[in-house]
């Protein structure tokens, strides 16, 4: 593993850790996708999920020996981006504390919405899906393992990123 975390196993604390969407599949922003959302905004889904991870989090810890009033999320690099995100979100009240370890989301600055989608949009045009509703259902058509390919083979696509 990357991260070998049994030191604070052996200290006593209760570890959780997520998976969360990346790339394209967590974070890509586009006007279509926007207006289909219940919060009129698009590109956080990475960003859903991990809040959806701290609320089972938050009701299932003590089942573990945690406490769920001193939960304490913890990032590095781009998770200490989205920790940083975490922290002026919808999971307020999920934990108590972040740890941002080598990032944070002011740098480079966060994308506005409307640039987001039009990062969005560039790259869509250069996976050959066109714009609008139609492109983004042809979009959700298209097998994850070839989008990914096709994303490696585009200089800089693979930093879709909150």
């Amino acid at each position: 593993p990357l991260y070998n975390a049994g030191t604070l196993v052996d200290d006593g604390v209760v570890l959780v850790t997520i998976n969360y969407r990346l790339g394209l599949f967590g974070f890509l922003a586009d006007p279509a996708l926007t207006r289909e959302s219940r919060h009129h905004a698009s590109g956080d889904y990475g960003l859903m999920d991990q809040i959806l991870a701290l609320r089972w989090v938050r009701a299932n810890i003590a089942r573990f020996g945690g406490d769920p009033h001193n939960i304490t999320v913890f990032g590095q690099s781009a998770g200490a981006t989205d920790t940083g995100l975490l922290m002026a979100s919808r999971a307020r009240g999920l934990f108590q504390r972040a740890i941002e370890e080598s990032g944070t989301p002011f740098i480079p600055p966060v994308d506005s919405l409307r640039e987001a989608e039009r990062s969005g949009a560039r790259l869509l045009a250069a996976l050959g899906v066109p714009a609008g509703a139609a492109g983004i259902a042809d979009l959700r058509k298209i097998p994850a393992h070839t989008l990914i390919a096709k994303m490696e083979a585009l200089p800089r696509a693979r930093l879709i990123f909150p």
